[in-house]
């Protein structure tokens, strides 16, 4: 049997435990740390990147879950197309993610992995596995630094608000994504609006819509039950 990918931005869901290699969660940044690595000096009011990525690093430290609504829009350069996705994602620590769109749900407990489609009316099941290699939110917010030059570019207006605009660009020639483009919304200290750039020249928007911290999501949520009639792929009984 073919195994299946699940994208999620640039974040893939696999059966196999969320294994996301050479891939990232950027929707994770609205509520995201992003550390304190090499960073550009160049100051905007009196305000660096250094400064910038400590106040996210806050919000991040601060909360314990995040409801994160927003738009996806891919535009593949070799064939000029366009796709539009809506999209919710659910995150509460340490390991409890549900991502819900118009096409799939991709649900974890920190154990059981389900990914179910409804036009396929099929869910897969399958272990989760906390591979260190993999990219998981927190390992992709808390190693960015590690993995990306980050540089203040300069404000502009957004949703009516001046954001702050970070650009990072990956330390490894080889990495997957080429560059992001963040606004940061200087209130809540939060990206509201991510561009990524990747090897294939796709660029991939990501809108965010709302964002809600601490809220008392409960564990019920990162649960999931199959609708009646839907095809069950049980991977954890082929190991």
């Amino acid at each position: 049997m073919e195994m299946k990918r699940y994208l999620i931005g640039k974040f893939i869901f696999r059966p196999s435990g969320l294994n996301m290699k050479r891939t990232i969660l950027i929707v994770a940044l609205a509520s995201a740390m992003l550390g304190s690595g090499f960073v550009s000096t160049q100051a905007v009011d009196d305000v660096t990147a250094v400064d910038i990525l400590k106040h996210l690093q806050e919000t991040y430290r601060s909360a314990k879950d995040a409801t994160i609504e927003f738009t996806q829009t891919v535009k593949f350069t070799l064939t000029n197309a366009v796709q539009t996705f809506h999209g919710t994602l659910f995150m509460k620590k340490p390991n409890y993610y549900r991502f819900e769109n118009e096409e799939q749900t991709i649900v974890t407990n920190g154990r059981i992995v389900w990914s179910y489609s409804a036009a396929n009316h099929q869910v897969v099941l399958d272990d989760y596995r906390d591979d260190p290699h993999a990219f998981t939110p927190d390992r992709f917010l808390l190693g960015l630094p590690r993995d990306y030059y980050s540089a203040l570019v300069g404000k502009e207006k957004l949703q009516g608000k001046e954001m702050y605009v970070l650009r990072l660009v990956p330390k490894e020639e080889q990495a997957f994504v080429r560059s992001l483009k963040l606004w940061v919304d200087p209130e809540q200290w939060v990206a509201r609006k991510v561009i990524v750039i990747d090897v294939n020249e796709t660029e991939t928007t990501y809108m965010l819509a709302r964002i809600t911290f601490n809220t008392g999501l409960g564990n019920s949520l990162f649960e999931f039950s199959a609708p009646k009639g839907t095809e069950v792929v049980d991977l954890r009984k082929q190991k």
